[in-house]
């Protein structure tokens, strides 16, 4: 899908485009946008990749460093932006399987056989073991430390999800289940108290932990959007 009502003044012709909402030279207001159509990703690791249109994990497991990434350009702000993806699990088998998309202060994943110094904010679709439940989660990461968030169960079905930075101190993570993103799955949306020092936060990153897992996800996103200072 593409976004015809935002203007393009800088950035990619295709892929992730760097726009400015308000017009003018400065960047108070950009939007970021990726629809797939092209493939300007770089890669880690296999089980990623694009292809007709979307962005998609075959089969990944969480045992080796395997990930995409592509940067913003310029950092969000501190305090306030919407990111908005669709997203479909298809497959999330049992032993600990899923995948991440972060919005990262740097370009790695977000457990790579320990926990590096990157700031994250994003989300999860996990099959957790040992209780074997799906699970959709905000992710939280002020370097070293991560912060537990409260999981909404999903079912593997078509999703919308928005993500949002409300306050310095505010993490929001939401599940909806039209693309019009006005009817809630159940527990959605949650509302996550975030160290303010979670900064710099200029680039985006598809990927899966490092750690022994047995379980394998297959997951399709689409439609990325990021805008900044709304």
């Amino acid at each position: 899908m593409s976004f015809p009502f935002l203007q393009s003044y800088s950035g990619l012709s295709n892929g992730l485009q760097t726009k400015n909402a308000s017009g003018g030279s400065g960047w108070s207001s950009p939007t970021w946008t990726d629809n797939f159509a092209t493939d300007n990703w770089t890669y880690v690791g296999t089980g990623w990749g694009v292809a007709s249109g979307i962005m998609k994990a075959t089969a990944v497991a969480q045992n080796a460093d395997r990930r995409a990434y592509r940067a913003l350009g310029s950092s969000l702000s501190n305090t306030l932006w919407t990111c908005d993806i669709d997203v479909k699990p298809t497959t999330m088998n049992n032993g600990d399987s899923g995948a991440h998309f972060i919005l990262s202060s740097g370009t790695t994943s977000i457990y790579n056989g320990g926990y590096d110094s990157e700031d994250n904010l994003g989300f999860s679709f996990q099959n957790e073991s040992p209780s074997n439940g799906l699970y959709f989660r905000g992710w939280v990461k002020d370097g070293t430390t991560p912060t537990n968030t409260t999981a909404i169960t999903f079912t593997t079905t078509q999703y919308y999800v928005r993500i949002q930075r409300t306050t310095a101190t505010n993490f929001r993570h939401n599940l909806f289940t039209n693309s019009g993103r006005t009817t809630h799955a159940s527990g959605s949306p949650v509302n996550t108290t975030i160290n303010s020092t979670i900064q710099a936060l200029d680039n985006a990153v598809f990927n899966v932990a490092n750690f022994p897992a047995t379980g394998s996800a297959t997951i399709e996103y689409d439609n990325l959007t990021i805008s900044d200072n709304t």
